[in-house]
């Protein structure tokens, strides 16, 4: 009877084991750390011309038509601090630092952002092994987006 017993036994230990690797995570310890976009994607906007979705490589893309590359990256403290760092380096020009900084909390899956004079954003997330994902919709440009990060 015990060697039946065994390999479940011993499938479920290991399924606990690497719980952060085929589960999602959704806790403030998932997100803690930088960032780095991977995917952007905005969809259903009041205005079409804010839809768009950019593929990043090592959080960075450079636009075909200008030339311009922009990197983002976000990070976040179990303080429920974050920022976000957008640097934009325009072709043969010198790069320009844009930064945001807020607070953000965690319920269950869904994370909130607030920024001091806007509205709070809400976006449900998941965070599995090294892969951040948020989905949700933009109340400032009235679009929905699914954004995707890998931690740096």
């Amino acid at each position: 009877m015990s060697s039946i017993f065994y390999p479940l036994i011993l499938n479920l230990i290991l399924l606990s084991c690497n719980k952060s690797l085929t589960s999602p995570g959704t806790q403030v310890d998932d997100l803690v750390g930088v960032w780095k976009i991977q995917k952007g994607i905005q969809t259903n906007c009041a205005d079409p011309a804010d839809n768009h979705s950019f593929t990043y490589t090592d959080g960075c893309y450079t636009d075909a038509r200008s030339g311009n590359t922009t990197c983002i990256t976000i990070s976040f403290t179990k303080d429920g601090k974050y920022s976000v760092l957008t640097r934009i380096t325009p072709t043969g020009g010198q790069a320009q630092s844009l930064s945001e900084n807020g607070t953000y909390t965690v319920s269950g899956s869904t994370l909130t952002t607030c920024i001091q004079g806007d509205p709070c954003e809400k976006g449900t997330f998941s965070v599995i092994s090294s892969s951040l994902n948020v989905v949700g919709d933009d109340t400032v440009n009235k679009c929905h987006f699914n954004t995707s990060f890998i931690k740096s």
